[in-house]
C-alpha cells in the first residue's frame, strides 16, 4: 500500500512504494523501488552531481513524466517503464555500455527524449528521439524512431525516420532493419541489413554481410562474400564494388552493369561483381505475359551475353559499352 503524493526535494532521496505519485522538485533526484508509480520531473531535477541528484527507477509499469526536465540522467531497471526526459538527457535503459559508470537492465521500456540526448538501450527499448545518440549493446535490442540520429548498433536495432546515421557495429547474428528515408548506414562485418522499406538510404558495408536493398538507395561494397539482393519493383538502384564492378537500375527499371559473372533463371539474375559478392535481382518481368516473359527475357539475356567480353574489370556488354552507362542491358525490367 502506497502514499498517493510526494513532493521530493532531497537530491538523494530513497523510496519503496507501489501506486505513489511523486512530483520531483528543481535540485532533487531519487532512486524508487516500486511498481505502477507516477513520477513527475519539475525543471531542474534529476540532474547528477557526483553520485547524486539522478534519477533511478526500479520495477515495472511505471511512468516518469520529464519533458521539461533538460539534462536529466535516469537510470532504468525492471521492465514496461514509460520514460520521458528533455533535452540533453541521458537515458540508460541497458548495460554501462557507451562509456557510462551507471547501468541499468531494463526490458520493453518506451523512452521519449528532446534534441541532444544519449540513450543507452535495454532489451526491445522503444526510442523516440531527434537530434540525439543511441547506444545499442550486443545484448540490447531497441527500436529507434526519428530523424538526424547518430545510432550505434552492437544488437538489433530497428530505425524509422529520416537523416539518421546509422553505425552497424555488431558482429553476427543481430540485424538493422530502416525504414524513412535518407539515412546513411556503416555495416561492419556478418550483418543482416533489411532496407527493404528504405528510401534514398547510403550503405557501405565491409564483409560477409547480407543486405536487401530498398529504393533510391546507394550501396558500396568494401569487402567481400557479401550477398545483395533487390526487386525491380521498389524502383532505382545503384550497387558498387572494388575493381570496377556495378549494378545499376533507373527509374524505369532498366539495368546495367559492369560484373565478374552473370546467371539468370526464372526471371532471376544472379550477378557476381567481384570477391565473392553476388547480387540477387527479382521480379525481372516485362509487359509481354507472365509465361512468355521470363523466356523472352531469358532469350535476350543470352543473346546479349553471346558478345559480352571479359575485361580487366569484369564482364560488359557491347550494347552497354557503345551507350551511356544509363543504357539498359535489360529492355525492360519490370512493368
Amino acid at each position: 500500500m502506497g502514499a498517493s503524493y510526494i513532493s521530493v526535494t532531497d537530491n538523494a532521496a530513497s523510496y519503496t512504494l507501489d501506486n505513489t505519485t511523486f512530483d520531483v522538485q528543481s535540485g532533487a533526484g531519487m532512486t524508487l523501488y516500486g511498481s505502477s508509480d507516477l513520477v513527475f520531473l519539475e525543471s531542474g531535477s534529476g540532474i547528477p552531481f557526483g553520485t547524486q541528484g539522478y534519477i533511478r527507477i526500479v520495477g515495472s509499469g511505471n511512468t516518469v513524466l520529464g519533458s521539461s526536465a533538460n539534462g536529466a540522467e535516469i537510470v532504468v531497471s525492471g521492465s514496461d517503464n514509460v520514460i520521458s526526459a528533455g533535452a540533453n538527457s541521458v537515458i540508460i535503459d541497458g548495460d554501462a555500455g557507451g562509456g557510462h559508470t551507471l547501468s541499468g537492465n531494463g526490458q520493453n521500456d518506451t523512452i521519449t527524449v528532446g534534441v541532444n540526448s544519449n540513450v543507452t538501450a535495454g532489451v526491445n527499448s522503444r526510442i523516440n528521439m531527434t537530434g540525439g545518440y543511441a547506444f545499442v549493446a550486443t545484448d540490447a535490442s531497441a527500436i529507434v524512431s526519428g530523424s538526424s540520429d547518430s545510432i550505434e548498433a552492437h544488437g538489433a536495432v530497428s530505425v524509422a525516420g529520416s537523416n539518421n546515421n546509422i553505425y552497424d557495429r555488431g558482429i553476427g547474428v543481430g540485424a538493422v532493419t530502416i525504414s524513412g528515408t535518407s539515412n546513411t548506414v556503416s555495416v561492419g562485418s556478418n550483418r543482416l541489413v533489411d532496407d527493404s522499406q528504405g528510401r534514398g538510404d547510403l550503405i557501405t558495408i565491409g564483409d560477409g554481410n547480407q543486405i536487401v536493398l530498398g529504393s533510391g538507395g546507394t550501396l558500396n561494397i568494401n569487402g567481400s562474400n557479401n550477398s545483395v539482393s533487390f526487386n525491380t519493383a521498389n524502383g532505382a538502384e545503384t550497387i558498387q564494388a572494388d575493381g570496377g564492378y556495378f549494378v545499376k537500375e533507373d527509374a524505369s527499371g532498366n539495368i546495367s552493369m559492369n560484373a565478374s559473372s552473370f546467371a539468370v533463371q526464372n526471371g532471376v539474375a544472379l550477378i557476381g561483381l567481384g570477391n565473392g559478392n553476388v547480387v540477387t535481382v527479382s521480379n525481372m518481368k516485362s509487359g509481354l505475359g507472365a509465361d512468355t516473359t521470363a523466356n523472352n527475357q531469358v532469350s535476350q539475356l543470352v543473346s546479349a551475353m553471346a558478345s559480352y567480353s571479359g575485361g580487366a574489370a569484369g564482364i560488359t556488354s557491347t550494347v552497354a559499352a557503345q551507350a551511356p552507362v544509363e543504357a539498359s542491358l535489360f529492355a525492360s525490367a519490370h512493368q
